[in-house]
């Protein structure tokens, strides 16, 4: 079955300049990302001058919501990768997949390339999420 995908608003990146492309990443090679999921709610601006909150408070207060990380989680195992770690006060997610699996959740290949100093994986352009968590990222 295949799932819609959405655009993700300010996901785009430029062309790096002196890059030079080694082609793509081998699509078997694993590869770790992290998500970083909306808040359940903005904190005022005096919201962290009086005492500090705990982790738990953070997470209540503006922490992910458990249900959107139980819908990310779902979107990400359903394509194929797994949840290695999720923060609801750091609203934090940990994902791992092979690169074509994750090329497949977010609608960017990786791209390996070389530039002085070394050479590393990266991408070009946005990403688009699948439609059931447009909006949680």
């Amino acid at each position: 079955m295949s799932v819609s995908h959405v655009a993700l608003p300010g996901s785009e990146r430029p062309p790096l300049a002196e890059v030079r492309s080694l082609g793509p990443v081998d699509p078997t090679t694993v590869v770790a990302i992290t998500l970083v999921l909306r808040r359940r709610a903005e904190p005022p601006p005096d919201a962290f001058a009086a005492a500090p909150l705990t982790r738990t408070e953070l997470a209540e207060r503006y922490g992910a919501e458990p249900a959107d990380l139980d819908a990310v989680t779902l979107a990400v195992t359903a394509a194929g990768a797994e949840v290695i770690s999720a923060d609801p006060a750091s609203r934090l997610v940990r994902v791992r997949g092979s690169a074509d699996t994750l090329t497949a959740l977010f609608g960017s290949p990786l791209e390996q390339v070389s530039r002085a100093g070394g050479a590393f994986r990266m991408r070009q352009g946005g990403l688009s999420v699948p439609a059931p968590v447009s909006g949680l990222l």
